[in-house]
């Protein structure tokens, strides 16, 4: 059984609004990395043409199937169709989360060691969220009605995905700044509810763009 409501939103929603520690990565990436991917860095890319964020109702295909479902959830405010496309990996879960980096969290009545579904997430460091977790963050994220800001292409250094992409959303009045997500070809491999780092902060860190930042 896993963690009731109760037990499970408070903790972790509250964390973040909080800026609690459960996060994605250090407080200076905002969720540049790719999860499971610790030396993972945005590699540059040569400039290329892109679409505009400005009107998602009129964007073009992306030309990458998943990351096109992603958009359409995420224009939806579509918190299942989004967590039906996370990449979930097995993890062996901890029963005592004592620091930044660790878990998943065991649900409740689960052995420690036991093997978990999870994905990585959250807001300033790195953590490891089960499925109910996970759509808890994405709550958070999609209450805020945010728009697609950008959409940028790099090359992992390491890993076995050849290209992902890192979907910046607009600012958050909630945690007053960025969400974003990492997708890869699998689908969505990390979900960042934002750290520090404005929408446009976090775009000059790029080179390339599948959507263009809005000027």
């Amino acid at each position: 059984m896993g963690v009731s409501w109760q037990k499970s939103f408070v903790p972790i929603v509250l964390f973040f609004l909080a800026g609690s520690s459960l996060a994605l990565v250090s407080a200076c990436d905002d969720g540049d990395e790719s999860p499971g991917q610790a030396t993972a860095q945005p590699s540059a890319l040569a400039p290329s043409a892109a679409a505009s964020s400005a009107n998602h109702s009129s964007r073009p295909s992306t030309g990458v199937e998943v990351l096109d479902r992603l958009l359409t959830a995420i224009d939806q405010g579509d918190r299942d169709a989004v967590l039906d496309i996370v990449r979930f990996q097995s993890k062996s879960c901890e029963t005592q989360i004592s620091a930044a980096g660790g878990g998943p969290e065991c649900p409740s009545g689960t052995a420690a060691g036991s093997l978990v579904p999870a994905v990585e997430g959250g807001r300033c460091q790195g953590a490891w969220l089960r499925r109910d977790q996970a759509g808890e963050v994405l709550d958070l994220v999609l209450s805020a009605d945010p728009e697609v800001f950008a959409v940028s292409k790099w090359r992992p250094t390491s890993g076995t995905a050849s290209l992902a992409y890192t979907v910046i959303l607009s600012d958050s009045p909630l945690v007053h700044a960025a969400p974003s997500m990492v997708v890869t070809d699998e689908g969505v491999i990390s979900i960042n509810a934002g750290c520090s780092a404005s929408a446009r902060e976090m775009a000059s860190r790029y080179t390339e763009f599948v959507i263009l930042p809005p000027t």
